[in-house]
């Protein structure tokens, strides 16, 4: 059926305001773990940031002969935790989306004061995700192989017309991707109501409902962009005076050794201040989170009314 577009959106903030405990129980504890994560990696990472900034030749060196080593070098120890990361990124993820949907579209609650299991629901999601992605990928692939060989076609008859031809293949194919974006955006949801791949029921649900799935998303983003830009300009409040300083203390022109001594300035500053900014970002995940799968929920559930 048609989504109705204005309360599907009433419906998802209602539903998220009403049970904002219930949501916040779901992710909490997923979100926690997947911070910690990033705050080792930072720990890791900033470190050698600086470190590849002082290894950087100076103006006029030879930067061929010195970075591939050096950026290997460095990189080597980071480099065996990327795989683990992202794994863990990914489950964890798989966990938050699984548990809020399950709520969304079946009503299943927690029974426990945190959600942190993984069993089909979340490896269903993950197949949806990644089919999703190389359809994506696919389509991409070859809108830039079309394109470029439309490009090539046109210029070979007429340069003239190849700025317009290629405006206009562009728009198409910006048109198509965001069309087919849309009709993929339920995929989760349907993942989690035939505890399966969600690809087909996301595509039978989205059938005729593509410009309102955009005004719905659209209206669903608003209120997000809100809390982004409170959240960014707080980050600001902790950050910016620092840079600030930092930037103009220094003054005129910097040496190679004097820049890369700011920059480890900078992220000593940003370092210390980690915990605060994660906790800031932490607190808006654990409404942003459930707001947009939620929405998925809702919308599934609405445009799949009445079907079996």
């Amino acid at each position: 059926m048609k989504l109705p577009v204005f309360k599907a959106f009433g419906a998802t903030y209602s539903l998220v305001l009403g049970n904002l405990f219930t949501c916040i129980q779901i992710v909490w504890l997923p979100l926690a773990i997947l911070y910690a994560g990033f705050y080792f990696i930072a720990d890791k990472l900033f470190p050698i940031i600086v470190a590849l900034v002082r290894t950087m030749p100076e103006k006029g060196a030879d930067a061929a002969e010195v970075m591939p080593v050096a950026i290997l070098h460095l990189l080597a120890p980071l480099l065996q935790w990327q795989g683990v990361i992202f794994l863990a990124g990914l489950v964890l993820t798989a966990m938050m989306a699984a548990g809020l949907l399950k709520f969304a579209v079946r009503g299943e609650k927690p029974s426990l004061p945190f959600y942190l299991g993984f069993g089909g629901a979340e490896l269903g999601l993950i197949l949806t995700w990644i089919l999703v992605f190389i359809i994506l990928m696919a389509v991409y692939i070859g809108f830039a192989i079309g394109v470029g060989t439309l490009a090539l076609t046109i210029a070979s008859l007429s340069k003239e017309l190849v700025p317009l031809v290629l405006a206009v293949a562009v728009v198409f194919c910006l048109v198509i991707f965001v069309w087919l974006l849309l009709r993929l955006s339920l995929a989760g949801a349907g993942s989690i109501a035939v505890r399966g791949i969600g690809i087909g029921p996301a595509w039978f649900a989205s059938r005729g409902n593509a410009l309102n799935l955009l005004g719905f998303w659209i209206l669903v983003f608003l209120p997000i962009i809100g809390i982004g830009m409170i959240e960014s300009a707080v980050m600001k409040v902790f950050l910016l005076p620092d840079f600030l300083d930092m930037f103009f203390s220094e003054g005129g022109h910097m040496t190679h050794e004097e820049g890369a001594d700011l920059i480890e300035k900078v992220f000593a500053s940003i370092h210390e201040k980690l915990p605060i900014l994660l906790a800031i970002a932490y607190v808006a995940r654990l409404i942003t989170i459930p707001i947009l799968n939620c929405a998925a929920g809702i919308a599934y559930r609405m445009t799949t009314e009445g079907d079996g």
